[in-house]
């Protein structure tokens, strides 16, 4: 079957093969998922104020009628007290004459619960109704209200970047919290289709891959890897450096490129689990090349040592990679 493909559908048929392949840590622990981009329901649930969470905090409403409504309970204080609580000079400023004449200074809820206190109070504060009390703020005229429990879907896409890319190209039309969720199934048609929709990217990839070269310019190996976490924790090295030459150009920010070089650096330490030593470590990769430097994160999941790039397969995989998370 002769596909006459865009070379827009290419670049998307190659970018997923490259970002999703088996062990990668864009699959986020699934198979082939679909990413999706929620946002959380429209509407507003009440927070029984003895079930206060600040960073379930959505809503504040002042007044016997909710007349007032305020998106912190900072911003509550602050317009009680007649003040800008988001520009630090006004906080100064009020700070200033309220600790002269004696009062409550003003502070976030966060760092009244942190000390127990707030400046100017003699009493201890250890919940939202001590916050309020300590600025004469009637806990029976306030309602909290936090978001529903419920995602809607904004967009879908094949790869967790694609749906980053559609948070940024939906900015101005999101208004409530998002998060990112990979879904998928072992069932049905999909996992079948999927299969086939990545043999299909797979082959763009490798046609397109077909004549990379690579100097290996330094490695470790993973006993020296482990060897430097044992007795150099958290302190960065290069676990490897590579100058890769391409057979044709490729392009990044509108630049085109046909050499790069490639190095991961990791730093972590050896952890003991019982009688079990196990690394955890930090890994970045980096690329320098005609279209500038590039960075993004070790993409073998669960490869703590690296001993993935022990295989050229992998480490062609590698430059796929940091190619086209920044595609």
């Amino acid at each position: 079957m002769n596909l006459n493909l865009t070379q827009q559908q290419k670049h998307y048929l190659c970018r997923l093969a490259a970002l999703q392949f088996p062990g990668s840590v864009a699959n986020y622990s699934t198979r082939h998922p679909i990413h999706f981009l929620q946002e959380i329901a429209a509407g507003y649930v009440p927070l029984p104020m003895s079930e206060f969470d600040e960073d379930e905090l959505a809503l504040v409403e002042y007044g016997d009628d909710g007349f007032l409504s305020f998106d912190s309970l900072e911003g509550l204080v602050a317009d009680h007290l007649c003040l800008n609580h988001q520009v630090p000079s006004d906080i100064e400023a009020y700070n200033r004459e309220a600790e002269e004449h004696g009062e409550p200074l003003f502070v976030t809820f966060k760092e009244a619960m942190e000390t127990g206190s707030i400046p100017g109070v003699d009493d201890i504060i250890a919940d939202v109704e001590d916050y309020l009390s300590a600025y004469q703020i009637p806990a029976d005229k306030v309602a909290f209200f936090k978001y529903p429990e419920s995602w809607e879907i904004k967009a879908i896409s094949f790869t967790h970047k694609g749906a980053e890319e559609m948070r940024q190209e939906l900015d101005n039309h999101i208004f409530r919290p998002t998060r990112y969720y990979a879904a998928t199934t072992c069932a049905g048609d999909f996992p079948v289709l999927m299969d086939v929709l990545f043999q299909c990217a797979n082959e763009y990839l490798n046609a397109e891959s077909n004549g990379i070269t690579w100097t290996v310019n330094d490695r470790k190996t993973p006993d020296e890897v482990k060897e430097h976490f044992r007795n150099h924790p958290d302190e960065e090295m290069c676990v490897a450096d590579y100058t890769f030459i391409l057979p044709a150009s490729r392009v990044l920010d509108d630049v085109a490129y046909n050499k790069a070089t490639v190095r991961v650096l990791a730093s972590g330490s050896m952890r003991q689990c019982g009688n079990t030593e196990y690394p955890y470590g930090k890994r970045l990769v980096m690329m320098d090349c005609a279209a500038g430097h590039k960075e993004c994160a070790y993409p073998f999941e669960c490869d703590a040592l690296c001993e993935a790039l022990e295989k050229d397969d992998n480490i062609k995989a590698l430059f796929n990679y940091i190619h086209y998370i920044n595609t």
